[in-house]
């Protein structure tokens, strides 16, 4: 009989031990991490400044920056290094998975140009008869969107394509806006409508232009979109304010905000996440990320000693990295995050070390079990 009563006790022990130890493992999987980016600040071209517009899935990014004239001028970053790419008064939107960058230049408004820079090499876009042009977004094909001014002042959207320029039309009004296109060269952007008595975000696809419906309001602007056709951006809702919204092809659907009253929408990436800006009830505005119970405050799934703060996400592509504007220590900084492997807060590494202490303790226990049985 004291056989059988030693041999029980460790048995029982041990399912004590398992249990424990798979607690410490459930908290492991369940537990809230520390942070799930990490931040890189992208620098400046030797001014005090910097934003990022556009980015590709190799993580190469564009935008503009201060040079130390503070000048303003377009910008690639690439492993690390943050390169001038040599044009005046210039800002660089989209890049795709080849390395084509798209932008414009110029001192002011009425005088942009669009460009496509590849290789060193800059290509400018046409305009309508001798207006201004703006490039917003180039595809992985080469596709390039934007808009066009010509000489009566009115814009149009379009698609530039191997040397040929597209206009994409209205809605009935006399300007269109192109701000994102596709890999199958469907664009999004905002147009007017007749009598400019509205101007909704349309979707462009195959030769014809359809608006999107707003949240209530009589404007929107569609300013991302991705390979399923999804588009996102922002529109006025029937209380006069601005929210983010994603067009599913059928439906409209407000993304909410972080408590206040506005947000706004950049870009959808493959997968169906969103990035952009909105507001706190106190109106301080934050970077998101869209998640399954609404808009997350990217400042949040960043170490919070890193000295970051948020502000703007405009783009993220299909690996999950985004970039956009905050300031860092102060000081406004072109930013990228990068999903890192999470690490588990301490509490968690406590609860699983309790329970490879367990473990310890009930090998000591077996040990001196047995010892007793052959003594």
């Amino acid at each position: 009989m004291p056989t059988l009563s030693v041999a029980t006790k460790p048995k029982r022990l041990r399912l004590t031990t398992m249990a424990t130890l798979a607690l410490g493992f459930a908290a492991m999987s369940m537990q809230a991490y520390a942070y799930t980016y990490s931040v890189t600040n992208l620098g400046t071209l030797g001014g005090s400044y910097s934003t990022a517009y556009g980015l590709n899935d190799s993580g190469q990014v564009v935008g503009y920056a201060a040079t130390g004239t503070n000048e303003q001028r377009a910008f690639l970053w690439s492993s690390g290094s943050i390169t001038d790419l040599g044009i005046s008064n210039s800002t660089a939107t989209g890049i795709n998975n080849s390395g084509q960058i798209v932008g414009y230049s110029g001192s002011t408004v009425s005088n942009n140009q669009a460009f496509i820079y590849s290789g060193g090499s800059v290509t400018t876009i046409p305009s309508l008869g001798g207006g201004t042009s703006v490039a917003t977004a180039i595809n992985n094909n080469g596709q390039v969107t934007g808009y066009l001014t010509g000489l009566d002042g009115q814009q149009q959207a379009y698609i530039y394509n191997g040397g040929n320029t597209t206009g994409l039309g209205t809605l009935g009004g006399s300007s269109s806006y192109g701000y994102a296109i596709n890999n199958s060269g469907d664009v999004t952007g905002k147009s007017y409508t007749a009598g400019f008595a509205s101007y909704p975000a349309f979707a462009y696809s195959n030769g014809s232009m359809s608006g999107v419906d707003t949240l209530g309001g009589s404007f929107g602007v569609g300013m991302g979109n991705n390979d399923s056709g999804a588009i996102v951006g922002y529109s006025s809702t029937s209380g006069n304010n601005q929210e983010a919204f994603l067009y599913n092809g059928s439906k409209t659907i407000g993304l909410g905000t972080l408590g206040g009253t506005d947000s706004y929408a950049y870009d959808i990436n493959n997968s169906g996440s969103i990035v952009g800006y909105a507001a706190y009830a106190d109106n301080q505005q934050r970077a998101f990320i869209s998640g399954s119970n609404g808009l997350i405050d990217l400042n949040t799934m960043i170490d919070p000693n890193s000295g970051w703060n948020l502000f703007e996400a405009r783009a993220i592509n299909n690996n999950g990295q985004i970039v956009g504007f905050g300031l860092f220590n102060g000081e406004g900084r072109a930013f990228l995050l990068s999903p890192v492997t999470a690490v588990p807060e301490p509490e968690t590494y406590a609860m699983l070390l309790l329970g490879l202490g367990i473990v310890t303790l009930v090998a000591t226990r077996r040990k001196s079990a047995r010892q007793t049985l052959i003594g």
